[in-house]
């Protein structure tokens, strides 16, 4: 039998799958020009990144439900057979491949001429020591005196 809580929980999955939906398809046009821009890298990475937030929510939550709807024991016999390891493989590569988007974009954000001491990995942390990073560094050093 199913709750209310899980009914809630269901419609709040669909409402989360069908919002990352259109935003990835808001953002496709662009992604798919693959023209190596940073508008690329974003709509890419953003395309790649709420595709799997909502292929996620179909799978995990929506799912379940949907396939104990139709035959009770459904979702046990389904995830007997295939897992948990492989969807979350497909998932989290596509986390991952929507994640070097983004950190390509970072990189290419970086001034041409400061560029070449970076690499997609440390390009997060462009520039250096941001006014943030040093208004925390100066408050801390006041707090340990």
């Amino acid at each position: 039998m199913t709750t209310i809580l899980e009914l809630a929980a269901w419609a709040v999955a669909l409402m989360l799958a069908t919002t990352m939906a259109l935003v990835a398809r808001g953002f496709l046009p662009v992604a798919m020009r693959a023209d190596g821009s940073p508008v690329y890298h974003l709509s890419a990475g953003v395309v790649l990144i709420f595709t799997a937030s909502a292929l996620r929510a179909l799978y995990w939550d929506v799912m379940p439900l949907a396939l104990d709807a139709v035959h009770e024991g459904s979702w046990s016999a389904w995830h007997a057979l295939v897992g948990r390891p492989i969807p979350n493989i497909i998932l989290g590569l596509l986390f991952i491949w929507g994640g070097r988007h983004l950190l390509v974009l970072f990189w290419l954000l970086i001034p041409d001429h400061a560029r070449g001491r970076y690499s997609i990995l440390t390009a997060p942390f462009y520039p250096r020591a941001a006014p943030m990073c040093r208004a925390i560094v100066a408050l801390l050093v006041r707090w340990r005196r």
